[in-house]
C-alpha cells in the first residue's frame, strides 16, 4: 500500500492487496519475524536510548503481539484514519521478508508510543509508516526512528529511500526533508478517504541528514 507498481494501477493494486491478505488465516502460533528483522535484529538491540525532559524511551524491534497496538497508535496519530488494519499488519508481517517494524516505548511504563514499518530491499528503502502518539510528539522521537531506520538502510548497501506523504502534511514534509529526502512528483488523488494527493519523496541515504548523537547524550539500554 506504499509504493505503485508501473504494471497495476492504484485500484489493482489495492485489489490484488485485499485478495491476497484475504487468503491468509491468522497463524495457530506466533510466526517468526521477517528475514530482515532477524538479521538487524543486534543492531537495533544496540540502538541508544532517547532521554527527554519529560522521559526515557527504548527503540526495539516489534514483536508479532505488538501488532495488535498499531491500528491503535494508527487512530491516534493518523486522527481516526486506518491505512492499514490488523489483518494487514499480519499478511505484511509474514509475507514481506525484507519488512521492518520498529517500535519506541515509554522505559516508565513499557508503553508503545511510536511506530515506523517499512521495508528495506537492495533497489531501495520504503517507508510505510511512521506514527507517534499526540501525547508524546515534539519530543525527538520520529526523529530518532527515521535516523534507525535510514541507519539500517544505510549499512545495508542501500543507496535510496522513498516514502509517500500527505501534500497537507507540512510537520511531516519538515521532517523529512530534516532527513534528506526530497519531494520527486505528486500522485493525485492517493488516499482513498478524501482523495487528496501525496508527495512521493526520495533520499539519496549517502546525503542523508542522519542525526548523529554525542556519546555524553547516548545511553545504551
Amino acid at each position: 500500500m506504499s509504493e505503485l507498481s508501473s504494471k497495476w494501477s492504484r485500484q489493482e493494486w489495492q485489489e490484488n492487496w485485499t485478495l491476497l491478505k484475504s487468503s491468509f488465516k491468522a497463524p495457530s502460533q506466533e510466526p517468526p519475524e521477517p528475514m530482515m528483522m532477524e538479521r538487524l535484529g543486534a543492531e537495533v538491540q544496540a540502538w541508544p536510548l532517547h532521554r527527554t525532559t519529560n522521559g526515557t524511551y527504548r527503540l526495539r524491534m516489534a514483536t508479532w503481539a505488538d501488532l495488535n497496538h498499531f491500528v491503535d497508535l494508527e487512530i491516534k496519530g493518523y486522527e481516526g484514519y486506518v491505512a492499514w488494519d490488523l489483518a494487514d499488519f499480519h499478511t505484511d508481517w509474514q509475507q514481506n521478508p525484507y519488512g521492518l517494524y520498529l517500535m519506541m516505548e515509554s522505559m516508565a511504563d513499557q508503553k508503545p508510543v511510536g511506530i515506523l514499518v517499512g521495508r528495506l530491499r537492495h533497489k531501495g528503502a520504503h517507508l510505510s509508516h511512521l506514527i507517534i502518539d499526540p501525547a508524546h510528539q515534539r519530543q525527538g522521537l520520529a526523529d530518532a526512528l527515521l535516523d534507525c531506520f535510514l541507519s539500517l538502510s544505510h549499512g545495508q548497501g542501500i543507496r535510496l529511500a522513498s516514502l509517500e506523504v500527505r501534500q497537507s502534511n507540512k510537520p511531516a514534509q519538515h521532517l523529512y526533508q530534516k532527513h534528506g529526502f526530497v519531494i520527486q512528483h505528486e500522485l493525485p488523488n492517493y488516499y482513498q478517504q478524501n482523495k487528496e494527493s501525496a508527495y512521493y519523496m526520495a533520499c539519496i541515504l549517502r546525503q542523508a541528514a542522519f542525526i548523529r548523537r554525542n556519546e555524553d547524550d547516548s545511553v545504551k539500554p
